[in-house]
């Protein structure tokens, strides 16, 4: 009897426990219904849960113009009997795969049939499930979801009998990815006698405080928190009891750093809860100081040091070093507002006046640390108290660690006087936020100062903008020039010019060869500004400096500004002066008209284009930043152009057919056409041989740029060839990039060579045309009055024929070709008694 008892006791205890509400989906369901706003292609709605196992969109597929949100809802579930058996407590279990850009989600929501509307089932899921795929979403590999605890203890009748949830995908109004849920299931159970808090939230308010907010798991209105270091792990002993929860203010903190939170709720004599978390946070930095001015025992202060980096985005400003203004990844750059990356950087100047900025390039994750350091900044006659202020704008989620150094060397060791660690403003257009450092301690002394900059490297949002530093100080100065500048550069003079400070009239200035340093000794005197420098050299880099005289003492060196010299204008065709007759050109190549044509009889490396040779193109033909827009004369046609893609260093010949001077008298000059545009212009040989093969003797060489835009002018350019006369000559155009980028483009056009004397002038114009297996057309243009042409179609690379077929017109059909074989033809000219080369 005691066994029949205990029997039925325990079916009761299993029965109690069951679960009142244990309902799978059953995808496909009819049941179900498909709701929102959403691309109904099937290469967009990859699973309808009415007629499939699983419910998947794939946004990509809808398309970048398609703005998509879209439910799988269930049908009425009503809660009543569980609410009656005390299961008040539900959850919905399911698996997904979902690949997660930036403002798109996917979660569950739930009815409230008393006010008619959805409400969140906890917080959408927001991360990328394991390696996501791209398409086809139910084929990726899914993860296990549970959502939190619903309560519904204070669910009105209407709400429970009329309840209903569904999964939802919400691309957020951008082009996602997409997602695939599995078929869930809805299930209740009784809550524990203590239940665990939900929906804990965590928000930085400051530097050392946060704001902390849950909601309890049933009737208890006190819990314990812990508020500790990320990463410390579950609490193993009590925590902070509090009876705020909304929210609870967490204070005593320190500055950037990270957090986690726990929260327990404490039921009095049904015990605690579980801890739930961690929930983590971050404090903001502590405010960096703000400038606070000096005070002066007597007279006013002076900002002895000002530097705004200008207007341009080309600015250099002058007397910096460090690793340069290249804007690179990596380095800092002169760059102005909304110039920056997605994500980081201002969209607004300092003062909210146009201008342009000191920035950090952070492209690339890079973890590259920039310099900048200031030209000489002297305190030798300051007294009482001197201050660095300066502007800084941190916005972005990998800014990194700015280091504020002060020496008194322009080399270092650099002390470092302040440091910023992360980002500071919450968006681009946000004030920048002015920073003073306090330099007393430099009193007396010549320094410099050092901006010292890394991002995090793991994104490229780390763009670290400074602007108006500036150094203020006591004392009487004769503060140095600012704002050199240097302008009307050629090959041997400059204009240096500098705003003074003093309203002094008199400077030394001082031009050396860059990298020389700051002058050791004095400088040229001089009372005007700007001031000519003159008999510079050609194609050198050179460094300015300048300082003020101010009567009874001069400032410390402004500079350096660097500049260097242009080439020496090439030089212009002369023409030939002949003792009888006129002269003659005796050859033209012009390259045609077409782009990829290669010019007849040339030979050399080539003319295909690729990466380190020669081509044949039009003007626009070229790459961003090099070579030329227009035509050497302004009319339509091709040119011989060197393509420098790849930052090619790869020396590219052009060789001209033979040039006959044999007969040639009184002298004889080369002319051509040039167009050296680009950063990246190497070298150009023109050489002189008697042979195709070579070897050739240089008599003209150009090293640089000449040209300083695409659109500027084509530059004539005149070789003297008095030497070659009585001979045939080949002339080889040889070219390499200077190899450090891609815009080293050089084009040549318009050659010929001028001579006097009587001479039989080779055709040009040499074409191939109507091939077919065995027979092909050839046709040519008279150079003058002849009427009579001997050819020759040879294998090609049999060479200079010495005998031909004579012909009397200038199109010849040859036959009986061997099929898949390469040819070469030569035409030459019959004058009578004498022939063309």
């Amino acid at each position: 009897m005691k066994k029949t008892t205990l029997l039925i006791l325990l079916l009761f205890s299993i029965i109690v426990q069951a679960q009142v509400i244990n309902q799978p989906a059953n995808w496909p369901n009819t049941n179900w219904t498909v709701t929102g706003s959403y691309n109904t292609d099937p290469t967009a709605f990859e699973a309808d849960p009415t007629t499939t196992a699983n419910f998947a969109f794939d946004d990509d597929d809808a398309g970048s113009g398609s703005t998509d949100a879209i439910q799988a809802e269930s049908p009425v579930i009503d809660l009543s009997a569980a609410f009656s058996a005390g299961e008040t407590w539900l959850f919905v279990d399911t698996d997904y795969v979902f690949n997660w850009i930036s403002s798109d989600a996917i979660g569950v929501e739930y009815w409230d049939a008393d006010a008619g509307t959805w409400n969140p089932w906890g917080s959408p899921i927001q991360a990328d499930t394991a390696t996501p795929p791209t398409n086809d979403f139910c084929a990726g590999t899914s993860e296990a979801y549970t959502t939190d605890q619903l309560n519904i203890a204070g669910f009105t009748a209407t709400q429970l009998s009329g309840f209903k949830y569904r999964l939802f995908y919400d691309d957020g109004g951008i082009w996602g990815w997409g997602m695939c849920f599995s078929s869930p299931t809805l299930y209740s159970q009784m809550p524990p006698a203590c239940a665990d808090v939900t929906g804990i939230t965590a928000v930085t308010t400051g530097d050392t405080t946060a704001d902390i907010t849950w909601l309890a798991g049933g009737s208890e209105t006190e819990w314990q928190i812990w508020v500790q270091p990320a990463g410390t792990g579950e609490p193993t002993t009590d925590g902070t009891t509090t009876s705020t929860n909304n929210p609870y203010p967490a204070s005593g903190l320190t500055p950037s750093t990270a957090y986690e939170v726990y929260v327990r709720a404490d039921c009095d004599t049904d015990g605690f809860s579980n801890w739930v978390g961690p929930v983590n946070f971050t404090t903001f930095n502590t405010p960096p100081p703000a400038p606070v001015g000096v005070t002066c025992s007597s007279g006013t202060s002076t900002f002895i040091f000002t530097e705004d980096f200008g207007n341009d985005t080309n600015y250099v400003p002058s007397g910096w070093t460090g690793t340069t203004f290249a804007d690179s990844n990596g380095n800092w750059d002169i760059t102005g507002v909304s110039a920056n990356s997605s994500g980081t950087g201002p969209d607004v100047t300092w003062d909210g006046n146009a201008g342009t900025h000191l920035e950090y390039e952070a492209s690339g994750n890079t973890t590259n640390v920039a310099s900048a350091i200031t030209p000489a900044i002297d305190l030798s006659t300051a007294v009482d108290g001197a201050e660095l202020s300066f502007y800084m704008h941190a916005f972005g989620s990998n800014i990194g660690t700015l280091n504020v150094g002060v020496s008194t060397s322009a080399t270092g060791p650099f002390t470092t006087e302040y440091t910023w660690i992360g980002d500071y403003q919450t968006s681009a257009s946000e004030a920048w936020v002015p920073i003073g450092i306090n330099l007393d301690a430099y009193l007396g002394q010549v320094i410099y100062i050092e901006f010292s900059y890394v991002g995090t490297g793991e994104t490229w949002e780390g763009d670290m903008a400074i602007d108006q530093v500036r150094v203020e100080t006591c004392g009487n100065f004769c503060v140095a020039p600012t704002g050199l500048a240097v302008a009307n550069v050629t090959d041997t003079i400059a204009d240096i010019s500098w705003t003074a400070n003093n309203g002094e009239t008199a400077w030394e200035v001082v031009v050396q060869p860059a990298g020389t340093g700051v002058p050791t000794g004095a400088g040229t005197a001089v009372t005007t500004n700007p001031y000519t420098a003159t008999l510079l050299n050609s194609s050198t880099a050179y460094e300015a400096y300048v300082l003020a005289d101010c009567g009874n003492g001069t400032s410390v060196w402004a500079g350096p500004i660097n500049f260097t010299t242009l080439n020496t204008p090439p030089p212009p065709p002369v023409g030939v002066t002949c003792s009888s007759g006129g002269s003659t050109f005796v050859f033209t190549e012009t390259f045609g008209a077409t782009s990829g044509t290669a010019p007849a009889g040339w030979t050399g490396t080539g003319f295909d284009g690729s990466n380190g040779n020669w081509r044949i193109t039009t003007e626009n033909g070229n790459s961003f930043g090099t070579g030329p827009n227009v035509t050497w004369d302004g009319n339509a046609g091709a040119h011989l152009e060197y393509e420098a893609s790849g930052s090619a260093s790869d020396i590219a010949s052009a060789i001209s057919p033979a040039i006959d001077l044999t007969p040639a008298v009184d002298g004889a000059e080369l002319s051509f056409y040039m167009h050296a545009f680009g950063d990246d212009i190497g070298t150009l040989n023109v050489g002189v041989s008697t042979s195709p093969t070579g070897p050739f003797t240089t008599e003209y060489t150009w090293i640089g740029d000449y040209q300083t835009d695409a659109t500027e002018a084509w530059v004539p350019i005149g070789i003297n060839l008095d030497a070659y006369l009585g001979q045939v000559i080949y002339v080889e155009f040889s070219y390499g990039g200077a190899g450090t980028g891609f815009e080293g483009d050089i084009a040549i056009d318009q050659i010929q060579v001028e001579t006097c004397g009587t001479f039989c002038i080779a055709p040009t114009n040499l074409i191939a045309s109507n091939i077919t297996a065995t027979s092909a057309d050839i046709s040519w243009t008279p150079s003058g009055p002849e009427t009579q042409w001997n050819y020759v179609v040879q294998p090609a690379g049999t060479g200079t024929p010495t005998s031909g077929t004579t012909v009397g017109t200038t199109t010849v059909s040859e036959s009986a070709l061997t099929p898949q074989t390469d040819y070469e033809v030569y035409v030459q000219a019959i004058c009578g008694a004498d022939t063309s080369v």
